[in-house]
């Protein structure tokens, strides 16, 4: 496995990428995707683009850290969930249902969040790529990466990968 710098917790500078919904940061001449959002490119030929650009982002010989999204065939179809927040001062209620729509997780989020002052109804869609281990191990060499590596476990159970640039 490509090894970290030990003891490393450098400061992060956020950066802002052309694609919608992302969230990146920079360290020390690697580069980090958190919370799956490399799903946000939705296609193969955004992955591409996407690996291309994070590539430019990282120095010699550093490492882009990929957490994925689910690959297909792994969220069920019409799945329910509800997640709740029961404080005396606030109540929130967030229940969300993912439809598969070809290689894009379609999900719909409703929220009632109540204070004492008010109650609000919000909504939101999210819509991610499903990319096989095949297709991102690619779409990083595509990219200009040298060594790419897939950990199946990572940091939350959807695994992480690593990607090294020449030094």
């Amino acid at each position: 496995m490509l090894g970290a710098e030990p003891g490393a917790t450098p400061p992060l500078l956020w950066l802002s990428m052309a694609f919608r919904w992302m969230v990146w940061t920079l360290s020390r001449g690697s580069w980090r995707s958190h919370f799956s959002s490399i799903g946000y490119v939705r296609t193969l030929e955004r992955l591409t683009l996407a690996a291309r650009s994070i590539r430019r982002h990282v120095a010699p010989g550093g490492v882009a850290i990929i957490e994925p999204w689910f690959t297909p065939g792994f969220l069920r179809e019409g799945a329910v969930h509800m997640t709740i927040v029961d404080r005396e001062d606030l109540k929130i209620s967030r229940v969300n249902r993912t439809e598969i729509r070809g290689r894009i997780s379609w999900m719909e989020f409703q929220y009632l969040v109540a204070d004492s002052q008010e109650i609000r109804h919000l909504k939101e869609v999210h819509e991610l790529g499903l990319f096989s281990e095949e297709e991102m191990l690619e779409a990083l060499e595509a990219g200009g990466f040298h060594e790419v590596e897939f950990d199946p476990k990572g940091l939350t159970g959807r695994g992480l990968y690593l990607a090294r640039t020449h030094s």
